[in-house]
């Protein structure tokens, strides 16, 4: 992938420097450290969408446990001030099986559904130029010290518990997840199980 908008430099001077106070190694943009044959990483991902006319680009940051039992990957969001569309709510909880979210999604109306597509480009990652990808970096490094970090550091005091992948996840997603929507407003929340 090309170095667009200076991604690997920027992302060396903004967000690099907090990993190597901690330990971490950067290799492109994956900041790993192995502790005891666990490897722990962020995973600086840009979209495989890129470069696309028309469409902004999109970065994901996800916050990995690995061991030989275990693969837990928990995605950080983007801080946002919109107002979360109540009727989505079903989608971020575990009460309706695949048939019936399609069914209610297929209920939304033009409206709800740019609502909807409102708010989750609120919380992603995107850029169009230069200077709001350096935007999005800075957010970025905030959310992996907010968030990420705490996580991380979580998940280390979990990965002797003998939890299986779907649980140490799940505690993993919890957590992180009351993290980043204590910095919310709470309109702005999405619900959490």
């Amino acid at each position: 992938m090309s170095d667009k908008y200076n991604f690997s430099k920027h992302l060396s001077q903004i967000v690099k420097p907090v990993f190597s106070q901690l330990g971490f190694r950067k290799k492109g943009a994956i900041f790993t450290k192995e502790i005891d044959g666990v490897s722990y990483a962020f995973d600086i991902a840009r979209s495989s969408w890129n470069g696309l006319p028309d469409r902004p680009d999109e970065l994901s940051i996800h916050v990995r446990v690995v061991t030989t039992n275990l693969n837990s990957t928990v995605l950080l969001h983007r801080i946002t001030n919109k107002k979360f569309p109540s009727r989505y709510a079903p989608f971020f909880q575990d009460t309706l099986e695949w048939t019936e979210k399609s069914k209610l999604m297929q209920s939304f109306s033009e409206t709800e559904m740019n609502e909807i597509d409102s708010y989750l480009d609120s919380i992603s990652w995107k850029y169009k130029k230069e200077e709001e990808l350096i935007t999005i970096l800075q957010e970025l490094k905030d959310q992996i010290i907010k968030v990420g970090v705490p996580t991380m550091s979580m998940a280390e005091s979990l990965v002797n518990k003998e939890l299986d992948s779907f649980d140490f996840s799940n505690e993993m997603r919890k957590y992180s997840s009351q993290l980043f929507l204590s910095q919310l407003k709470p309109d702005s929340r999405f619900p959490e199980d």
